[in-house]
């Protein structure tokens, strides 16, 4: 799952998606089912059906990110009615049908995620209320080209920070690459 997580922070779509398959291809059921009910075993098997759906969670991201909208909603519909309470997957739905055209669906879904938390005594997340406000404000990055940008553009490098006290260093160094070809400078890392 680390890993899958890290290819799609780092923009390698196709290997998080292959990864999360191959880990998925081997789940066959419910986790721990002939002993679910013994106490020994049902924080582990809960535990363990709960990293399943997180893994799930991470495949429709990227469906998401790949512009799958239409193709995911159906799948996170059956996922909202399985786990009412997760949020995520209730985000991920209404953001599916707000990018497929279906504004009016998408908050009709979110009325849906509040009713099925109320009546268990919750209120929307911060998300989910943030969500509903950038619907209503037609907010361009909810839109999948902007997503995409922004997707892109996280993993180029910061620029350079301001050396701040070091002015006599970075003449000197300045100086020895002017003189030579090869300047070594030895430290610890972010110490320069």
């Amino acid at each position: 799952m680390a890993a899958a997580r890290q290819a799609f922070e780092t923009g390698d779509n196709d290997r998080a998606a292959s990864l999360i398959d191959e880990a998925l291809a081997l789940w066959k059921g419910p986790a721990l089912a002939e002993f679910r009910y013994d106490d020994f075993a049902r924080t582990d098997a809960e535990r363990l059906d709960d990293e399943r759906v997180t893994a799930i969670e991470l495949r429709l991201d990227i469906a998401l990110a790949d512009g799958r909208h239409a193709e995911t909603s159906p799948q996170l519909t059956q996922l909202t009615r399985e786990h009412p309470l997760r949020e995520g997957l209730w985000a991920k739905r209404v953001l599916a049908l707000y990018r497929s055209g279906r504004q009016t669906e998408a908050l009709r879904v979110l009325q849906d995620a509040r009713d099925s938390r109320a009546e268990v005594g919750l209120e929307p997340g911060t998300d989910l209320r943030e969500l509903e406000q950038q619907i209503f404000d037609r907010d361009s990055s909810l839109d999948p080209e902007a997503t995409r940008a922004r997707a892109i553009s996280h993993y180029l490098p910061a620029p350079p920070d301001r050396l701040v006290g070091r002015e006599a260093d970075v003449e000197k160094v300045s100086e020895l690459v002017e003189a030579g070809r090869l300047v070594t400078l030895i430290g610890p890392g972010g110490a320069g």
